[in-house]
């Protein structure tokens, strides 16, 4: 059974039906699935649904919720939030119009899945039973034989049957290849995954040496494959090439999936000597059980506290190991069988550790001078130091801060929090708590505190800082700008807060109160970002003369700067504005710019994006792709030629901010066969005659094949043709049909 032919002629179907854009998004979901673009994935689902349901087409439905199921567990391993929508995808697939879909096969896979990245260890049999199942019922010819036989295998090596788990990979291919599989599956990575538990890295290395990742796979997939170069390679003492191999972690950080074969490799390097086993680490580590623990992947989550505990033991960062170990504790308490993470050495190592007091000087002041910059090493000093000086307030603060360094912020919280109930007049605990609040996302609490604590003085102004910084990460303007208006009302000369307070303003549309404060700004500071700010919001509402004022304080020169009045509207060179649409979107632009802050789009975004032709923006100043040093700035030490061109080659990209009209135009191809060049200019000048613009986008090699003659072709043409938004489409076609009914080709 080919799944994959089902698709195909399904989408033949849907698309003929027109169920396009079904079709297209029916095309994308595997592919960003399977290259780990899991935003994108929460993006195409609910849309693929509700067209899969309106098309009424339950085998649709079935393929869309697989294929998200394969991102949100198989990927991201996210177990507990999906295992009901597994169990009711099975049901789902078990109806009488779905259960003869071919995918409905690989809805066994997801549920499977699901156990294995909470506890695999723990739902060995129930896996293994279902794997069986599946199996008893396809034959290697279907494209699911692959996947499944994976998870049958992944059971038994999470039961630590690594023999048994390589005896049966084999006897699959076996059954491959008698079955007459045209390219039968190696299950490389899984077979060397036994053959590296069980001793065999040489094996293993046979292998993967000339071994690619299938490009079904996608990027994911390549990770994969990469990891296990590089535990391979490690395994047989070949360093430099598997720290070579190794992704880095931002690479992977949003996919689970890699977490395992990642930290193996690391505490391979690590033991090795090739990767420190400091801070850094420290941090990644949490961040990788922090995330898995959240997606409910329980065991994965246990095992890599498991490797950071031992790697915080092997550096001497006790408080960190025993934060660690608590967390371990607790996880394997969730576990079906936790004997699986074992636990005893590692508590013996921590509490050994933990007894262990380092060596202070005599007062607080002398344990501050002598802080060492490494955090772990800092924070086994401060929490000795507050142990001796429970309450001195600067060594307080500092162990706030150590802990929150080392990515304990709720340990900092704690001790904070601790300290301000013994010693409430403790205002630099209280701001520092107030920060570990915000930073942590705790708005209502840090409310909590601002009114409790944070009420009289500085104390006051510090409390409206940071709540209108967490009302912004809530996106709460109104009460952000009302906090700010408060501060810079208590402070006058507070020029952050005003300049934050006049951007907020901005984005609330309050374009006069913005301009009131960016020129306080202008009146009582130097020349700098207010005055590119204050061009932006100037040229918004028309104050020309502010424009001016601060283009000559910039010491900017163009032409209508010395005019005292009236806009400014003159070419300044080319660049390009990146718009962000109602849906998130974002799309960039070439536009020439027409004053410091204001530019018109001169490209067209075609029929498949908004269309923002001849828009006339204002955007902020700041480009989002600043001039490196790599773009020729810097010291001028090559020829000057390549500088001179590599400077030519660099066009800043800026963020719109404000249409100040639009062009209003929508956008349409033309497609066919060249009708000549006379025919085609009166095509031209016609749809000019209807406000219409058109840009040829092919050349001389376009072509199509002759429709009356086979094998032979003719020359092609392909254009946007931007005409205003008010214009009919059924007018347009019909004025089309109208204008080419005479050509001998179809346009």
């Amino acid at each position: 059974m080919d799944i994959w032919r089902w698709v195909e002629g399904t989408k033949r179907e849907l698309r003929a039906s027109g169920h396009s854009r079904l079709v297209a998004l029916m095309d994308e979901l595997p592919h960003v699935v399977c290259n780990d673009e899991h935003g994108r994935v929460e993006a195409v689902v609910p849309e693929a649904l509700a067209l899969a349901r309106a098309a009424r087409n339950p085998w649709v439905e079935v393929f869309v919720r697989h294929w998200a199921l394969q991102s949100r567990v198989l990927h991201r391993y996210e177990a507990r939030e999906h295992l009901a929508e597994a169990v009711a995808l099975l049901e789902f697939s078990s109806r009488e119009d779905t259960r003869k879909c071919p995918q409905s096969v690989c809805v066994t896979q997801d549920l499977a899945a699901c156990y294995a990245c909470a506890d695999g260890p723990g739902y060995v049999s129930e896996r293994l039973a279902v794997a069986a199942e599946t199996l008893s019922r396809i034959d290697p010819t279907w494209p699911c034989f692959p996947c499944i036989s994976d998870e049958y295998a992944a059971a038994l090596q999470d039961d630590e049957r690594h023999a048994e788990a390589l005896a049966f990979l084999e006897a699959q291919i076996d059954r491959a290849v008698q079955a007459g599989v045209g390219d039968p599956p190696r299950f490389v990575t899984s077979r060397v995954e036994s053959l590296l538990a069980l001793g065999r890295a040489d094996e293993g290395w046979a292998l993967m040496a000339d071994y690619e990742a299938e490009a079904a796979g996608g990027a994911s997939r390549e990770i994969d494959v990469e990891l296990m170069r590089a535990r391979v390679l490690a395994a047989l003492g070949r360093y430099d090439e598997a720290e070579h191999a190794m992704p880095e972690l931002d690479v992977l950080i949003e996919t689970p999936s890699h977490y395992e074969d990642y930290g193996r490799a690391v505490v391979a390097l690590i033991e090795a000597g090739r990767r420190a086993n400091d801070a850094a680490q420290g941090t990644e580590w949490r961040r990788m059980i922090e995330r898995a623990e959240s997606n409910g992947a329980r065991f994965l989550a246990a095992q890599t506290a498991a490797m950071a505990t031992r790697l915080a033991v092997e550096r001497s960062a006790w408080t960190v190991a025993r934060v660690l170990l608590e967390t371990l504790e607790r996880l394997r308490g969730e576990l079906r069988k936790p004997e699986r993470v074992p636990v005893a050495a590692l508590r013996e190592a921590v509490e050994r550790g933990s007894a262990l007091v380092p060596t202070l000087p005599d007062t607080p002041e002398q344990v501050i001078d002598s802080m060492p910059d490494d955090p772990e090493a800092a924070l086994e000093i401060s929490s000795a130091a507050c142990r001796r000086w429970p309450e001195d307030e600067t060594l307080a603060a500092i162990h706030g801060r150590t802990l929150m360094a080392c990515g304990l912020e709720a340990q900092a919280e704690a001790v904070l929090r601790e300290h301000v109930e013994r010693n409430p007049a403790a205002a630099r605990i209280v701001v520092e708590l107030g920060r570990i609040l915000q930073a942590r996302g705790r708005h209502e609490d840090l409310q909590a505190l601002v009114e409790a604590s944070m009420q009289d003085g500085g104390l006051r102004m510090a409390g409206l800082w940071l709540l209108a910084t967490s009302y912004l990460k809530v996106d709460d303007l109104e009460r952000a700008s009302e906090a700010l208006s408060e501060l810079v009302e208590l402070d006058p000369e507070a020029d952050v807060p005003r300049q934050r307070l006049a951007s907020l303003e901005l984005r609330r549309g309050r374009h006069a109160e913005a301009l009131a404060h960016l020129d306080h700004l202008a009146e009582h500071g130097e020349p700098g970002e207010a005055d590119w700010d204050r061009m932006t919001v100037a040229t918004i509402v028309g104050a020309w003369d502010r424009v001016r004022d601060s283009a000559r304080r910039l010491g900017l020169e163009f032409e209508g700067l010395d005019g005292e009045d009236g806009a400014i509207d003159t070419p300044m060179g080319l660049c390009r504005v990146r718009f962000v649409e109602e849906d998130g979107a974002r799309h960039e632009y070439f536009a020439e710019r027409r004053s410091p802050v204001c530019a018109r789009v001169v490209q067209m975004a075609g029929p498949r994006r908004p269309e923002h032709y001849a828009d006339l923006v204002v955007f902020d100043a700041g480009p989002l792709n600043p001039r490196s040093s790599e773009d020729g700035d810097g010291d001028d030490d090559g020829d000057g030629e390549d500088d001179e061109r590599e400077r030519d080659a660099w066009i800043p990209t800026f963020p719109v901010v404000h249409v100040v009209s639009e062009g209003a135009f929508r956008c349409w191809s033309l497609d066919g066969t060249h009708p000549g060049e006379a025919a085609w200019a009166a095509l031209v000048e016609a749809l000019e005659a209807m406000g219409g613009v058109v840009d040829v986008r092919s050349d001389e090699d376009y072509q199509h094949d002759d429709p009356s003659e086979e094998g032979t072709l003719l020359t092609g043409v392909f254009a946007y043709a931007c005409m205003p938004r008010t214009l009919e489409p059924t007018h347009l076609h019909a004025r089309l049909h109208e204008l080419t009914k005479a050509w001998p080709h179809p346009l």
